[in-house]
Order: structure tokens, then sequence, then C-alpha cells
């Protein structure tokens, strides 16, 4: 028996309080998140998918029910050297899809 193939697959994340539905293969494992993107591991790269829901949200905002936190990361807002930095939270909201 041929034993599953693994790999790790980067995926985009939302914006700013909007949901976005993220087709993922199944039992892929987030690992990492910076930088407006996600990182996940897949562990059978054969495995079938499944719609996966994410939103970002802000420092202090409210985190909503039945989900799972999975990283914070950070938006640069201007182009000098003492620009701000948004601060974001993705979150996977279960239960949506």
């Amino acid at each position: 028996m041929k034993k599953p193939t693994s790999s790790i697959w980067k995926y985009p994340v939302p914006f700013q309080d909007m949901e976005e539905e993220i087709e993922m293969p199944v039992g892929a494992i987030i690992v990492k998140v910076h930088d407006g993107e996600m990182w996940a591991v897949i562990p059978d790269t054969s495995a079938g998918t499944e719609k996966r829901t994410f939103t970002s949200i802000g420092t202090g905002w409210d985190v909503p029910e039945n989900s799972t936190y999975w990283g914070t990361w950070f938006q640069s807002r201007g182009d000098s050297a003492v620009a701000r930095q948004w601060v974001w939270h993705l979150i996977e909201l279960r239960g949506k899809t």
C-alpha cells in the first residue's frame, strides 16, 4: 500500500470582518498565519476537500461563538518608516458551511 503524500499549501486570509469560504483538503492543519496568508499542512494530498469559513477580526473585537483562533497577523498601513499597522486575528467559524 502506498503511503499518502503530504505537503504544505498556502492560502489567502480574509480581511477585516469579511467571511470567506476556502476549499481545503480534509484534515488540513493550519500551522502559520503571516502577512495576510496562512499555511496548512496537508496530511494526505489525495484526500477529498471541504469548505471551511474564515474571518479576520481586530484586537478588542468580539470573538464569534463556535470559532477557532488560528493566529495573528499584521497589515501595514501607509508606506513611511513610521507606518501604523493593523493587527488581525484569523478565526475559523465552525458550522457555517
